[in-house]
């Protein structure tokens, strides 16, 4: 959405402070962590925000799930002949036959949790901020362990479920393109170094000229 893109413009435009404190506490990572949760409040910016978008999908998925389980009219409904023979069902790319994998119990290779893996890597991918690419543990596997586990968490879902996740990681996908594109992921102008100051002539320094009074004369010599 518009305002996430405004999110990672704004998270942009802090990376000189965000570097700042880093420089400044790099031995000290809770005050650096400290320091960075104060820049991110006052700024109002989220590191997170690459992720933000799976998460905030997540109530209407779980409507979503109930109506394609309840929804007479969805079963049996083809949507990709050969492929997804029905929308209530999880999708077969291949199927297993009486073979079950052992731990998982699948029983076909399903297609759907894979394009949704790619597409959701590649969304978080464009809309992460550079600041999200030096974070720490913790915000990397949320923005790449999630959709990992989505994959084994949504390998059984309805396929109509996850064709409208992933068409709408397809369009956030080309929305975000087109951000790029239009305004540029220019990276923000680097901070102003405050070099030492310019000392301007003094009247304590030495003087550069001859006096006016001239050079100073001994006494003269009697001859």
């Amino acid at each position: 959405t518009h305002k996430s893109y405004e999110s990672n413009a704004r998270m942009q435009a802090v990376q000189p402070k965000m570097a700042e404190i880093r420089e400044r506490h790099k031995d000290n990572q809770q005050k650096q962590n400290e320091e960075m949760a104060k820049l991110y409040k006052k700024e109002g910016v989220n590191p997170l925000g690459g992720c933000l978008p799976m998460l905030a999908q997540f109530p209407f998925f779980l409507a979503m799930y109930g109506l394609f389980n309840n929804h007479f009219d969805l079963r049996g409904a083809v949507f990709i002949p050969g492929w997804i023979s029905d929308l209530s069902a999880p999708d077969v790319l291949i199927g297993f036959g009486d073979f079950t994998l052992p731990l998982l119990g699948w029983t076909a290779l399903r297609g759907l949790p894979i394009i949704f893996v790619g597409t959701q890597l590649l969304s978080t991918k464009l809309t992460q901020t550079p600041a999200a690419n030096q974070s720490s543990g913790q915000m990397k596997f949320m923005q790449l362990g999630l959709p990992i586990i989505f994959f084994f968490i949504l390998y059984n879902v309805p396929s109509g479920l996850l064709v409208y996740w992933i068409f709408s990681n397809v369009l956030t996908v080309g929305q975000q393109y087109y951000y790029n594109k239009t305004r540029g992921k220019q990276p923000p102008p680097a901070p102003k170094k405050s070099g030492p100051a310019r000392l301007g002539p003094t009247t304590s320094g030495p003087s550069r000229g001859p006096s006016r009074s001239g050079p100073s004369k001994g006494p003269k010599k009697r001859s």
